[in-house]
């Protein structure tokens, strides 16, 4: 697990989680049945009256690259109980790069039944789902709207998706689980494939005592704890008890990748009014890191920077709610590209600006187009 949006591009990212190697690559390792264990304790956690609360009822957390600051992603956890058993989602809406949902399916004795991942970006999207039969599992899958023929592909019950081990298995810890136990890791993006369950990769469970925080108790447990480890604390006591409070990742060093943390109803709201503006400016953020790569390109190839945008590919649909300026001086051996938002406030708030010297560069005040090709003093770089 490297960075939290590699993680969540989960998305998150989130269903494609690296984790630990164990053992040589032509052996399988041994992992208890992950996925009847789930089970088992949704069914327990039903019959004490807890499941509601802690998975049925919408959990929303905020998902913060620490290395990058801003809001990365808003994930909420939900569920739903029928005659036919006990359905858990997965939303996540990652910032300028769409939206993800995982869905796991259980029947009435604790058995998963069906796997579904819904994702959408920018207009395209994929379906895939996945019924459980026996030991195999029959694939159906479709890009906007068109699908593809189903397939059959081996199932085990010793797999565990990163995304449901995450999020659910700490808020089912005290329900009949385990205090430790591994299954290998699934990959719904990959789903129908040779590599949807990776063999020798283990996400492993693990109860990790308590810790009190700022006066609150929680219950500790990590996930991955041998090889990029992530931590989750859930509330011990109290009207939140059961219920998970936050995730770190890579939380042993000294600048983890970043957290996912609770947040309420009326938070979430206020986050997903900006979102459209952080959708612009992450977007433009990331083109203008490719015009860097353009251009060295251009220079290689012709022995000195590109004016043209459209050899560029520049063009504004790919920059929504922005406008990129571009600037070469005459010997065409600098450049300089000024992003601005249309609408200042309303379609981006932050300027950004970037050189022949590399770096993406923002300021919340206009950035001018220097003839020199420089910037100004006072701007802040973005990682």
């Amino acid at each position: 697990m490297t960075r939290l949006l590699a993680t969540l591009a989960l998305t998150l990212a989130l269903a494609a989680s690296a984790a630990a190697q164990e053992g040589s690559p032509k052996q399988t390792p041994k992992h208890e049945p992950a996925l009847d264990l789930i089970g088992a304790a949704l069914l327990e956690a039903d019959k004490n009256q807890v499941l509601q609360a802690r998975l049925l009822d919408e959990q929303i957390f905020k998902a913060v690259d620490t290395r990058k600051g801003p809001l990365q992603a808003l994930l909420r956890v939900r569920g739903q109980k029928s005659a036919k058993g006990i359905s858990l989602e997965i939303h996540v809406t990652l910032s300028g790069m769409g939206e993800r949902t995982m869905r796991y399916d259980f029947d009435r004795v604790g058995a998963l039944t069906q796997v579904e991942l819904k994702a959408s970006t920018r207009g395209r999207e994929q379906r895939m789902s996945g019924k459980v039969e026996g030991e195999e599992l029959v694939v159906e899958v479709s890009r906007d709207g068109k699908a593809k023929p189903s397939k059959r592909v081996a199932w085990r019950r010793d797999v565990m998706p990163m995304a449901l081990g995450a999020f659910a298995l700490p808020s089912l810890a005290d329900q009949g689980l385990p205090k430790q136990f591994s299954g290998a890791a699934l990959r719904l993006e990959r789903m129908g494939s040779a590599s949807m369950i990776k063999e020798n990769k283990t996400i492993t469970f693990q109860a990790a005592g308590e810790v009190t925080k700022e006066g609150v108790r929680y219950r500790v447990y990590h996930l991955n704890s041998k090889s990029d480890p992530v931590e989750a604390l859930v509330y011990a006591e109290g009207e939140l008890a059961g219920r998970l409070h936050s995730m770190t990742f890579d939380y042993e060093k000294d600048q983890p990748d970043g957290s996912y943390v609770r947040i309420s109803a009326a938070e979430a709201k206020r986050l997903a009014a900006e979102a459209p503006i952080l959708n612009n400016e992450l977007i433009t953020h990331r083109e203008l890191r490719k015009l860097e790569w353009r251009q060295k390109s251009a220079l290689k190839r012709a022995g000195k920077y590109s004016d043209d945008p459209k050899e560029l590919g520049l063009d504004e649909d790919e920059t929504p709610g922005y406008l990129v300026l571009l600037r070469v001086s005459p010997e065409g051996k600098k450049w300089m590209a000024v992003a601005a938002p249309k609408e200042p406030g309303k379609t981006g708030k932050r300027y950004f600006a970037i050189t022949h010297e590399g770096g993406v560069f923002a300021s919340e005040k206009e950035i001018p187009l220097s003839d020199e090709c420089t910037l100004p003093e006072g701007l802040t770089k973005v990682p």
